[in-house]
């Protein structure tokens, strides 16, 4: 209960956004290969890995070969790699902390098909990074809540796509977020992370300084979630719900207008 008030609490002093994740994340890595390893919640990490993976299997036949993504928020390539093992002909890793790209190129198969790219979402990316008709597919998978603003991270994978391209992620949720919490930690640590967090917003919005973590501050509900998918992208969106996450799929029409009308139906997510 002391949790839920205090993320509650900061969440309502941070209404306007965060607005400096890299700084935070920079000096960090998170690594899914480990998570997957975790006594209680490895489970479910691997269910989700392994759902993207499938949605990727049933995707990757419908492109035309060959084909290049980009795995945004790449941490240690756990995601990336399902990205080559679909078929992708070269992968764009793009990550704020340089140990977690390093990490990447060690675990990667074959690190010829991968280049990594330390930047931020929302700054200019380097020349050349981005292919002149954009990716075949983009790919942002348990890290949105730590990139940005929902839309505003929707907004700018979309940027990256090809016409016709497909951006495929996931969400992680507040239904069951501290449930998550404290397998993840521990009850007493999970309750001194959150007054921490409620700390942090209000003395962020007090001296009006940027809020660096992110993931507490962008808590969403799975029907928030939800709604915000299909308001971004429209409501062809392929959305599947697990406990802690909201699966998408998503094709851009063909043509040059990306706004999110005319887009194609991919049909139920694999589990």
């Amino acid at each position: 209960m002391i949790a839920r008030l205090a993320v509650a609490a900061g969440q309502r002093l941070l209404r306007s956004g965060f607005h400096a994740p890299r700084q935070h994340w920079a000096r960090r890595v998170w690594d899914g290969d480990r998570a997957e390893g975790h006594a209680v919640l490895g489970p479910a990490y691997v269910a989700e890995r392994k759902q993207i993976q499938a949605l990727l299997a049933s995707l990757a036949p419908r492109l035309t070969s060959p084909w290049e993504a980009v795995d945004v928020a790449a941490g240690t390539g756990r995601y990336t790699r399902a990205l080559l093992e679909a078929g992708a002909a070269r992968v764009t890793a793009i990550d704020v902390s340089p140990a977690s790209l390093a990490a990447l190129t060690n675990r990667a198969a074959d690190p010829t098909r991968v280049t990594t790219v330390c930047a931020d979402l929302f700054a200019a990316l380097p020349p050349g990074t981005v292919p002149e008709a954009g990716f075949d597919i983009v790919l942002c998978c348990d890290a949105i809540h730590h990139v940005g603003p929902l839309p505003a991270v929707l907004t700018r994978l979309r940027e990256l796509a090809a016409p016709g391209g497909l951006l495929v992620g996931d969400v992680w949720t507040a239904d069951h977020f501290h449930e998550f919490q404290r397998a993840r930690r521990s009850r007493v640590e999970h309750v001194l992370a959150s007054i921490r967090f409620l700390a942090a917003a209000a003395v962020n919005r007090l001296l009006r300084r940027a809020f660096l973590q992110a993931a507490r501050s962008q808590l969403l509900s799975a029907a928030q979630v939800q709604e915000l998918l299909r308001e971004t992208l429209g409501p062809q969106v392929q959305l599947n719900t697990s406990r802690y996450w909201v699966s998408f799929a998503y094709r851009l029409p063909p043509g040059q207008d990306n706004a999110g009308q005319g887009s194609v139906c991919l049909g139920p997510l694999g589990r």
